[in-house]
């Protein structure tokens, strides 16, 4: 379609596997996001009265309306990965989460409604996005299968057990 960019039609997606058109759906979104923040950009730089010098503190300015900072801590012993990511408000419903077997990917997305009124009518309206986009890529291989993640507190932590690789052992080599 024209203006939109690569996205899929529900009848392309009908022959792809779920997992295929879960990552066809998150790089639609992450797609709309980029256009998003790229049009407000464009917004602060047409109000500065389009002098060129600060294209680069309109694109930050309008990311940080679009996208929430996270932050992450992110351990490992010689079994499993344990990632901690701070999402204070934000549901378990609220986040997507993507493991495979080098990377995780974690978003999530909150819709919030400001309104002032006076008796009359509305005054001010602010519908306001708050995303988040992450990907942590991983040194070693971990099991997505056995993952699990607990969202408890604002903290949103996800256990990865590492994929058991076998030691390498020496092997005789005898003659007949």
């Amino acid at each position: 379609m024209k203006g939109e960019g690569t996205q899929m039609q529900p009848k392309e997606m009908k022959g792809l596997s779920p997992i295929a058109t879960d990552v066809a759906k998150l790089f639609e979104d992450m797609e709309k996001v980029y256009r998003d923040i790229s049009q407000r950009a464009f917004q602060f730089f047409d109000e500065r009265g389009r002098t060129f010098g600060k294209e680069l503190e309109d694109w930050f300015k309008a990311e940080s309306e679009f996208l929430r900072p996270i932050a992450i801590e992110l351990t490992e012993n010689e079994t499993e990965y344990l990632l901690r990511a701070e999402v204070p408000g934000y549901t378990e419903k609220d986040i997507e989460l993507h493991v495979e077997p080098s990377r995780v990917v974690m978003r999530g997305k909150v819709e919030s409604k400001k309104e002032e009124k006076r008796e009359e009518a509305t005054v001010y309206t602010e519908i306001s996005n708050k995303n988040f986009f992450r990907q942590v890529n991983l040194l070693t291989e971990v099991d997505p299968n056995r993952t699990t993640a607990l969202m408890k507190e604002g903290i949103l932590t996800v256990t990865m057990p590492k994929v058991v690789t076998p030691t390498p052992t020496k092997v005789e080599v005898k003659t007949e």
